[in-house]
């Protein structure tokens, strides 16, 4: 039972369950669809649940999933269509503040810390709820579980008044938005489904095509001064992208180190904005006000960005890294976007992923991310509710209740269900 959901949003996902996996005989292991339903801000009321004594085939009956036999011929193709694009630009973040930190006389945090302690007072829509939901027997990219969890989400978002907004991982959302295309005009879901692309398995293959794209450059010794040998396999693999994370953010900070010097050496209107830059964060961390001004990060976000271009166009080399700067940046923003729950900024970082899945190769990637970026640009059209909402923040889940915490859907099904499943007690 979710409960009320009074003026806030209910955001679905579904993912790959796999249980008991490692039998010896093969027996007895699950390979089904998982789905989970996250509320948003998270519900207050308790209930009482009176004691009763349910046999095992009493509980299955209660929690389960109508399948629903994928009714459409395989001869009907999907109307699938891609359009131009036009993505709102975003001004530069005060996330220049951190990348020019290291001329600071005292020491800033981490970019994760530095970017909490800024954004500390800004409002947000508050903590969610996870539920669990009925599991799915059957193969996750069959198109029967596929429409069957479809349905299942429908109804469910309906009997609370809600449109129904789902969250997938790459291949599963390619499937179920051709599924949806294939539902005959008039049908409900069609009009109403909101299907998301996670950001974190977006992450995670974002980080696959920029290790793809700096291999053999010598990143791999850069990167093994940070960790362990033994990992950069699995870092520049997007495997462990949390390590992977915060191994580029560190060699980007170490280059834009690098460009600052040489830019305070000849620069004196450069070191004052820079000095001027220090006395606001001081401020900022004895006040908790937030006092920058957009002008002041302005004029060094385009100092950099000038001397950037000088010095590439005197070095291929230099080229090369602020390529990488320039992609790394992309996936700060990514994550920038999930954590602070700000929907433009999801959407550009999105934009500017499409440049590195075509150049690593990643095409189902490619084409699923720009249906995504297609089908959320015309949402204030087809769904302006749901737009507003996102808008609000409301895309990202908070399991704690702070402002700089939100992840993506698709995570937040990894942290809770995938992870009870993986335990010893499971």
């Amino acid at each position: 039972m979710i409960g009320s959901i009074d003026g806030g949003v209910c955001v679905f996902a579904g993912d790959n369950v796999d249980h008991n996996v490692a039998t010896l005989n093969g027996e007895g292991s699950f390979h089904g669809m998982g789905m989970i339903a996250a509320v948003t801000p998270a519900n207050s009321k308790s209930y009482t649940v009176s004691r009763s004594a349910l046999k095992d085939f009493d509980v299955s009956s209660r929690a389960k999933v109508d399948i629903t036999n994928f009714g459409v011929s395989n001869a009907i193709k999907p109307r699938i269509c891609f359009a131009t694009l036009q993505i709102p630009v975003i001004c530069p973040h005060v996330d220049i503040l951190w990348q020019v930190s290291t001329r600071f006389e005292n020491h800033i945090p981490s970019w994760s810390g530095t970017m909490h302690l800024v954004h500390s007072a800004e409002p947000y829509p508050g903590q969610s709820s996870v539920y669990f939901l009925p599991m799915i027997d059957l193969k996750p990219g069959d198109p029967t579980c596929i429409m069957s969890t479809l349905n299942f989400l429908h109804r469910l978002a309906q009997s609370y008044g809600l449109d129904m907004i789902v969250t997938f991982d790459q291949p599963l959302f390619w499937r179920a938005c051709e599924l949806v295309e294939k539902l005959p005009d008039g049908h409900p879901m069609k009009a109403s489904a909101v299907i998301l692309l996670g950001t974190f398995h977006t992450l995670m293959n974002m980080v696959k095509g920029i290790g793809s794209l700096m291999s053999g450059t010598g990143i791999e010794s850069l990167l093994e001064c940070i960790c362990g040998p033994n990992t950069i396999s699995h870092m520049m693999q997007g495997k462990d992208v949390q390590r992977a994370f915060r191994g580029h953010v560190l060699l980007d900070n170490c280059i834009s180190h690098q460009v600052t010097q040489d830019i305070s050496e000849s620069n004196e209107v450069f070191n004052e904005r820079l000095a001027e830059l220090e006395q606001s964060y001081n401020s900022m961390v004895a006040r908790s006000e937030y006092t920058f001004g957009q002008e002041r990060l302005d004029y060094l976000s385009n100092t950099i960005e000038e001397a950037k271009t000088e010095i590439a166009s005197r070095s291929g080399t230099s080229k090369l890294w602020f390529a990488y700067q320039r992609m790394v940046a992309t996936a700060r923003r990514l994550v920038n976007a999930d954590r602070a729950g700000c929907w433009e900024m999801h959407l550009r970082a999105i934009y500017d992923i499409l440049p590195i899945f075509a150049a690593a190769g990643q095409y189902n990637y490619l084409k699923s991310t720009y249906l995504y970026l297609q089908k959320m640009l015309s949402l204030p059209a087809s769904n302006p509710e749901v737009h507003r909402k996102f808008e609000q923040g409301f895309h990202v889940v908070r399991r704690t209740n702070k402002f700089w915490c939100g992840i993506g859907s698709d995570l937040t099904i990894e942290q809770t269900l995938m992870r009870s499943l993986k335990t010893c007690r499971a």
